[in-house]
């Protein structure tokens, strides 16, 4: 594999895994609201699922710093 390769298929990992951090952060997102209409909402619960969610934020913003440090070699490869 030459460089032009690794660096498209890094892309479009990076890419893959942006959009399936994004679709875990609207679920969590939707999980938390649920949580809160309970009827005796689990604050313990709550409190764990926005510590997890302070995760996938900080690597959906890890994997976006990737995709921009890639993304001038990938264009360059594709002149």
């Amino acid at each position: 594999m030459d460089a032009n390769e690794f660096y498209a298929h890094k892309e479009a990992i990076l890419k893959r895994l942006s959009t399936a951090l994004c679709d875990v952060e609207k679920s969590m997102l939707q999980l938390k609201a649920h949580e809160r209409n309970a009827v005796v909402p689990d604050a313990i619960a709550l409190e764990e699922l926005e510590q997890l969610m302070d995760y996938v934020r900080d690597a959906g913003d890890w994997t976006t710093g990737e995709r921009n440090a890639v993304a001038p070699m990938v264009e360059a490869a594709a002149k």
